[in-house]
């Protein structure tokens, strides 16, 4: 049975305050949908859980999307999936809800959804946390969500075998002026790690992403939704006016021989996109990524800055687009076919930075690099090249 909240309450399952992800769990009351349409286009497919006031708190269920007295036909890794989504809310200007020490598997498109039908409140008091979110493969396939000024924080969670792991986006207010943090969740998606995407007009704190772990897999066998070729574990996308997006202390691995072997054509561990990216307050700071085609893909006109980030063992360790800007500080590069790839029309700005161990080259700049300064000379700025390919480390074509 379907549960539909309409009332600020707080729920207590048999497992309420245990953590799936570390605590040792009891039996379980299990919630399913008396109805399937897992894949719905409209969204009008079944909902699990119906968070219908302000201020519930649900704590210790298990939400499973796959009622064995059902067939849908739309199978992910073994399961029979009915409901489109697992814990959905949004009948409130500020949710104010607590979703914690939960189990949601087996659902089409959204494990956990908040949002807010307000578009000019700014609501910071929702918590997403210590959750377990499992195998949702579909169209847009999101294991955890906050959206449309639908503020809170989304921190401890462990999601896998999902399409887009969270998703936090259509943000264009911040009255509180409050700092929301995405900090400490461990991911395994086939899309996107974390997408932070469509913020725009407010002013700081904002979100910082902090301290996550975020890997691709290759899913297998293949849902009827198809599989992407595509993988970026932090996407920071249309972030626009002077909207702060913070990411720092993050881990991302690639996982490049297996992807690529798979059939994934784009691996990118941290990636500014869109057009509509304008902010000049993109900040990366102190991220590792591993084993990616590229660590750091920057493709949009957004000035953004990189301090004391770790890329290691990428094909290709940074990766301006033209038009592109970028202040790099304090990075080590290291490990790389080639450390850092300027393309025309860029402007990078790179100083006390270390690139070594590029097999072709430190530093490739190609076409017209003349927006780019590499300040190597003066000691105090001096970027350290060792062991690269082409001589010098530069390679200008």
């Amino acid at each position: 049975e379907a549960v539909d909240v309409n009332k600020t309450l707080t729920l207590l399952g048999p497992n309420a305050g245990i953590d799936p992800n570390t605590g040792a769990r009891g039996p379980e009351a299990i919630i399913v949908t008396p109805s399937s349409d897992p894949l719905n286009p409209g969204f009008a497919g079944p909902m699990v859980v119906y968070l219908n006031a302000p201020g519930i708190t649900f704590d210790g269920f298990i939400v499973d999307g796959d009622n064995p007295a059902l067939t849908s036909g739309v199978s992910f890794n073994g399961a029979d999936v009915d409901a489109e989504f697992g814990i959905y809310g949004d009948s409130t200007p500020n949710p104010n809800a607590t979703v914690r020490n939960n189990i949601v598997r087996n659902v089409g498109e959204f494990g956990v959804w908040l949002t807010s039908y307000s578009t000019n409140n700014s609501n910071g008091t929702s918590q997403i946390l210590a959750n377990k979110v499992d195998n949702i493969l579909g169209v847009y396939g999101q294991g955890l969500r906050i959206a449309d000024n639908a503020w809170g924080n989304i921190t401890g969670n462990v999601v896998t075998r999902v399409r887009n792991g969270i998703v936090v986006e259509n943000f264009s207010a911040n009255a509180l002026g409050q700092t929301a943090v995405i900090s400490g969740n461990n991911v395994s998606s086939m899309r996107i790690g974390v997408r932070f995407n469509l913020h725009y007009t407010y002013g700081p704190a904002g979100f910082v992403v902090q301290g996550n772990q975020a890997q691709p897999y290759l899913q297998s066998p293949a849902p009827g939704t198809g599989l992407p070729t595509s993988y970026q574990g932090i996407r920071v996308e249309s972030i626009q006016q002077n909207v702060p997006a913070t990411v720092i202390d993050n881990v991302v691995s690639g996982n490049r021989a297996t992807m690529t072997g798979g059939g994934y054509t784009r691996l990118e561990g941290l990636n500014v996109t869109n057009a509509s990216a304008t902010s000049p307050n993109i900040v990366f700071e102190r991220n590792r990524v591993t084993n990616a085609l590229r660590g750091l893909y920057h493709e949009t006109t957004a000035q953004v800055r990189a301090d004391s980030n770790v890329l290691d063992n990428n094909t290709e360790g940074v990766v301006l687009e033209p038009g592109a800007g970028l202040k790099l500080s304090g990075n080590m590069v290291s490990n790389s076919s080639l450390g850092i790839v300027v393309n025309s029309g860029t402007q990078l700005t790179a100083t006390g930075n270390s690139i070594s161990n590029s097999l072709a080259a430190g530093v490739l700049v190609s076409g017209d690099g003349s927006g780019s300064t590499l300040l190597s000379g003066a000691p105090a700025n001096a970027n350290t090249f060792v062991n690269n390919g082409a001589g010098t480390g530069m390679n200008i074509s």
